[in-house]
């Protein structure tokens, strides 16, 4: 395997996963990410600010990690033992790492009671728990990817990631369904098989989120380890074989829409998660084009990225107000460093230096947007465009018509 295929794609101040160049659409190799300097995992502010408890903090989570994935850990000669020790607990099924339906009860009730990030019963296998990383950075799926607690050019951003997030999903559900069809399991046996095993969901899994003996002889047709390594494998090699090509690919599959295991699991929970955690748990019926999303994204990437000229005028809005750091809390604290808090009506907090506390205040008067501005910013010590977007972002600064 290519050895930049075993590190991360660094772009714009993040480190993404390694095959993102090849999957998302050609412009974004040159795009410039939102920089995200407060949702810092290495001095997690959930941690400080809402009790979120190390090493685990947002990786209470079992990621779904498609099988390319996992046989291009296999090839990794530092991470291969990652993925043998999941095949043999039993973890893994033809898909990839799949949360087996004990467990994706347990972590949606966890999730519904304010205890994710707060409890060590369900931690990500991947996750190093003497430093706090991820032992596969370089391919984690697009959840993990583009999850940010405090997105820093706020809603316009957490619309960006979320937009990101679902385009690479899509993709990596399709690469998963195109292997599986390479490898002479076509889906329509597959989610057969699996239909016909979630009649009772009881049997289908252990506490600890491995699947069945009976599972796994059923979704594997009765494959033994060897097979199996095999199997992932094989899929990493038909990824890498046809690495520029898989853009193609993608738009070529239709997801099979039927998600036997999705829906069977709905009826482990109660009415009342339901109705309160819809969002995080909706089996939609047909999958949105993979075309579809590509518009969603570029929308929300112009979005975020907007910053009109000729003419324009910008100015400050009357939804914030600044006020000095008290140091009183737990999240005024891990911010100690930064005087003032600068608060958004059903927003946000930020804690800001006296720098860009000046920087912020001068737009109380309207200014034009042009290179006059940009040059006052950089003289401010900030980069023009990244400062108006993130305050725009925020709802602290707003465009003005003409």
């Amino acid at each position: 395997m290519k050895s930049e295929l075993k590190k991360t794609w660094y772009t714009s101040n993040h480190n993404l996963p390694s095959l993102w160049p090849y999957l998302l659409p050609e412009e974004y190799e040159y795009f410039e990410f939102p920089e995200e300097k407060t949702s810092d995992c290495s001095n997690c502010p959930q941690v400080s600010c809402h009790s979120y408890k190390l090493p685990q903090r947002c990786c209470t989570y079992i990621p779904r990690l498609p099988n390319y994935s996992i046989g291009m850990i296999l090839k990794d000669e530092e991470r291969r033992h990652l993925a043998l020790d999941l095949i043999k607990k039993g973890m893994l099924i033809p898909e990839g790492l799949v949360i087996a339906p004990k467990l994706w009860k347990k972590s949606i009730e966890l999730y519904d009671t304010d205890n994710f990030g707060k409890t060590d019963e369900i931690v990500c296998p991947f996750l190093n728990k003497e430093n706090s990383y991820c032992n596969i950075h370089p391919y984690r799926n697009g959840v993990c990817s583009t999850f940010f607690c405090y997105p820093d050019y706020g809603d316009r951003a957490d619309d960006f990631w979320g937009s990101i997030g679902s385009f690479i999903g899509q993709s990596e559900a399709a690469l998963s369904q195109w292997c599986m069809e390479k490898k002479d399991y076509s889906n329509k046996e597959y989610f057969s098989l699996m239909k016909s095993i979630c009649g009772d969901l009881s049997v289908l899994s252990k506490e600890d989120g491995s699947w069945s003996e009976y599972a796994l002889s059923v979704l594997w047709r009765g494959m033994d380890f060897d097979k199996k390594v095999a199997f992932f494998e094989g899929c990493a090699d038909l990824i890498l074989d046809n690495i520029e090509n898989l853009k193609e690919i993608v738009s070529s599959v239709k997801l099979d829409p039927m998600q036997p295991l999705e829906l069977a699991q709905l009826k482990l929970l109660d009415d009342g998660i339901k109705d309160r955690l819809d969002d995080e748990i909706r089996v939609e019926g047909q999958a949105v084009s993979i075309r579809d999303l590509e518009y969603s994204l570029n929308a929300s990437s112009r979005n975020m990225n907007y910053i009109p000229f000729a003419g324009a005028k910008i100015r400050s809005t009357a939804k914030f107000e600044i006020v000095e750091n008290p140091k009183s809390s737990t999240s005024e604290l891990f911010f100690k460093d930064y005087p003032f808090k600068l608060m958004v009506k059903s927003k946000g907090i930020w804690f800001i230096d006296e720098k860009e506390k000046k920087a912020v205040e001068s737009f109380k008067d309207i200014k034009l947007v042009d290179s006059d501005l940009l040059d006052f910013l950089e003289a401010e010590g900030y980069e023009g465009r990244p400062f108006i977007r993130k305050w725009v972002g925020r709802d602290v600064l707003e465009y003005v018509e003409s």
